[in-house]
């Protein structure tokens, strides 16, 4: 059979479709899940920015919105506490100076002297320059700035008018100006107001000298250029180079505000329910309702209001229709119990601590979370102390001791450097189980009384110390007991 040449352009041109058809099925189909395409994916972002990029763009008004939150919604506002609570703590972070001769041995009177001094330079009108502040309180404040801005500023002051020559200023995080970025004829670049060198250490802060959100200052402000060592930049980073905070509960916010607009619409409905109203229906062709008062005819008005132990007598031809909405509705607990618990999830803390709502909750299940959560506050007590509390106790430690106010040899600053910051520690669910299982890990081996005490907030020699300061007490008042024979 011969050949027809239109038979051939036919199937060449069917081919040609369907090979068109296979390449851009093929192009669509992703091979990762979370890369694919499509109408129902077109919200979902597949841009790459850098966390600089990401940050300047949407920082300001995140930072804005975080704290509306923090002022209005009573879950934001827990939840600063509960970061002052669990990671400065009722009575802040300890230090425990650690100074050992060259046996190993702790030298207690180096230890004593250096205690001493901190403890002394942590009381009220010692540690800041505006003098309001304990060193605890300059604590909470700064977890708070940093968990609801996202950052916060400790600039070093080191005059002879500060005691130890040494005290901090707390900045708000708006005096880093977001968009200010150059390129400076050293080398140096700018980026959003933090100068780096080549390496990408930060030299500088370029900080305004007057919070440029102040609405009630009349002062033109300008820009101070603070060396990197005078400045302690406190936020944690999430991304490698990422230059400024978030604030910590950007990945909620949205939920929270909700969430509470929700909440705010079912109080205002149900108080609406709550009173109960109804109206008056006339029927066609009854005369108009004058009230109870037939003299007053022109005047009365059908009754709007109704008071305790009055029956009103309607006239023929109206009838009365109550209005009746039923709110809250079921709904309402296991919906906003599903919220906060996603809410929960994303700021790291259990449904239960965020809410105080212990009503499912029992021994195993409350166990399981807090241990979850209070690894997470151990985390950041361990960051607050790498990123805050060591800095401020070597600067400030150095300047003690070079102009005396500690009687140490400024020679020997390294060796006097080891300190050990001891934060608040967590009681336990069932302390008698908690106690006999640690026992059973020190008898095993598996666990020491060292670590033991550390998960309490509580150092070890501080322990035997005190235990031989009662002994000798109990010594002196006789209150030693006979051992039974």
């Amino acid at each position: 059979m011969s050949w027809n040449p239109f038979r051939k352009s036919f199937w060449r041109n069917i081919t040609q479709i369907l090979r068109r058809g296979s390449k851009s099925t093929y192009r669509k189909r992703a091979i990762f899940a979370g890369a694919a395409q499509g109408d129902i994916y077109g919200s979902w972002t597949t841009a790459n920015w850098s966390s600089s990029s990401e940050i300047s763009t949407d920082l300001a008004k995140l930072r804005a919105r975080s704290r509306e939150l923090h002022r209005n919604n009573p879950f934001a506002k827990r939840f600063a506490a509960i970061l002052r609570t669990n990671v400065v703590g009722p009575d802040g972070i300890t230090l425990r100076a650690k100074v050992t001769n060259d046996a190993g041995q702790l030298e207690k009177d180096a230890n004593n002297k250096i205690e001493s001094a901190w403890q002394d330079w942590c009381r009220r009108g010692h540690c800041d320059v505006t003098g309001q502040y304990s060193f605890r309180e300059l604590c909470n404040i700064a977890i708070s700035a940093v968990e609801a801005d996202g950052e916060v500023l400790l600039r070093i002051h080191r005059q002879k008018e500060f005691k130890y020559r040494f005290a901090l200023e707390l900045l708000d995080a708006d005096h880093l100006e977001i968009m200010h970025n150059d390129i400076l004829p050293t080398g140096n670049k700018i980026e959003m107001g933090i100068e780096y060198n080549a390496h990408g250490r930060p030299v500088a802060y370029h900080i305004t000298d007057i919070n440029p959100n102040d609405r009630a200052s009349l002062m033109p402000r300008k820009r101070l250029r603070i060396p990197a060592d005078e400045m302690i930049h406190l936020f944690r980073p999430e991304r490698p180079g990422q230059p400024r905070g978030l604030p910590w509960m950007h990945a909620v916010m949205n939920d929270l505000k909700m969430l509470g607009a929700y909440i705010e619409a079912e109080i205002v409905a149900a108080r609406t329910a709550a009173a109960k109203m109804g109206f008056l229906s006339r029927k066609e062709g009854a005369s108009q309702y004058t009230g109870t008062d037939a003299s007053e005819a022109d005047t009365v008005e059908p009754v709007q209001e109704v008071s305790p132990g009055i029956i009103e007598q309607l006239p023929d031809g109206y009838s009365f229709e109550p209005w009746d909405p039923t709110h809250p509705t079921t709904a309402f607990d296991s919906f906003t119990k599903t919220v906060l618990r996603a809410v929960a999830s994303g700021i790291d803390v259990s449904y239960s601590t965020l809410t105080g709502d212990l009503t499912d909750v029992n021994y195993s299940s409350i166990r399981a979370g807090m241990l979850a959560e209070r690894d997470h506050f151990r985390n950041l007590q361990t960051w607050f102390i790498e990123w805050f509390l060591l800095p401020v106790f070597e600067e400030w430690l150095y300047l003690a001791i070079m102009f005396n106010h500690i009687n140490l040899p400024l020679e020997k600053f390294e060796k006097f450097n080891k300190a050990k910051f001891v934060p608040r520690g967590f009681a336990w669910v069932d302390p008698e189980k908690e106690i006999n299982a640690r026992m059973k890990e020190i008898e095993a081996g598996l666990n020491s009384e060292i670590r033991a005490s550390a998960e309490l907030g509580r150092d070890y020699e501080e322990i035997i110390a005190e235990q031989e300061q009662a002994q000798k007490i109990r010594e002196k008042h006789n209150l030693i007991k006979e051992e039974a024979a």
